[in-house]
């Protein structure tokens, strides 16, 4: 598991080959010409599966109960008791 923390990651199951960015650049270019850049803590629900080489941004919360697909990239909330699979995932297919 890769973690790339600036802020906090609450994930109580290990990942395989999984990649978790709390670290994040903002989108007008000025601001990261300058090298700013912002920090939002993930959370990962009690019993979550997480599928290889999952790629989860900052911010994300994913629910209890949820499975992330392998090759995932979480972008936005994942609700208790969904299923993810797939690029930018927002918890579309609960």
């Amino acid at each position: 598991m890769q973690l790339v923390q600036t802020s906090e990651i609450r994930c109580p199951e290990s990942a395989p080959n999984c990649a978790f960015y709390t670290a994040g650049h903002p989108f007008d270019v000025e601001q990261r010409n300058r090298g700013l850049e912002y920090a939002k803590p993930i959370t990962v629900g009690n019993n979550v599966w997480i599928g290889g080489n999952v790629v989860v941004l900052p911010g994300v919360t994913i629910g209890d109960n949820s499975v992330i697909g392998a090759g995932s990239v979480i972008t936005k909330e994942i609700p208790a008791n969904s299923l993810a699979v797939g690029n930018d995932r927002s918890g579309a297919d609960t």
